[in-house]
């Protein structure tokens, strides 16, 4: 579903130039499984096949320890593959509600022009579905504040967001 519906937003919205150079850099928040990435590269491979997709991902940390197994998405598949690709911050917990990894992944993109940020985060609400909002709202605003950090002039972002009916959104 994931793929399918980035693949929807740039085939529909102009997230991605018409006139891209040799390389497009993105930066992908919260992204584990890796669908959002796996979208864009098919993307571009269709509409732009001789632009060098490069990208950074950035996620809880499948392989900290001190993560909760609750709190992630254990479907290491893709990241187990790309591993270059991956930067799990400062703390190596990939967690991005904490300032240090942010500060480290800006630091760590600080020479990439960020053509496209990809945001899709969120907090498992199984237990409380009417406050999934409130809930999340911390971590959309964690995304937002480094992704409009991280983006280039004219860049595009791309924030998954269930739905925006409370004030903290």
């Amino acid at each position: 579903q994931a793929f399918a519906k980035v693949f929807e937003c740039l085939s529909s919205y102009p997230l991605i130039s018409k006139d891209l150079g040799e390389h497009f850099y993105s930066a992908h928040l919260c992204e584990c499984p890796g669908a959002f990435i796996n979208s864009i590269n098919h993307y571009l491979k269709l509409h732009h096949p001789h632009t060098k997709f490069q990208y950074i991902a950035t996620t809880l940390n499948p392989y900290f320890e001190g993560n909760r197994l609750g709190n992630m998405i254990l479907d290491d598949r893709f990241i187990l593959h790309t591993l270059e690709n991956w930067f799990f911050g400062e703390t190596y917990n990939g967690d991005i509600l904490e300032v240090t990894n942010i500060k480290s992944l800006l630091a760590h993109c600080q020479d990439l022009e960020i053509n496209l940020v990809t945001c899709d985060g969120s907090i498992d609400c199984l237990d409380e579905p009417e406050n999934q909002e409130l809930i999340v709202s911390k971590l959309h605003i964690a995304e937002l504040v480094t992704a409009l950090a991280l983006l280039s002039n004219n860049g595009s972002l791309l924030l998954k967001i269930f739905t925006f009916f409370e004030l903290t959104t």
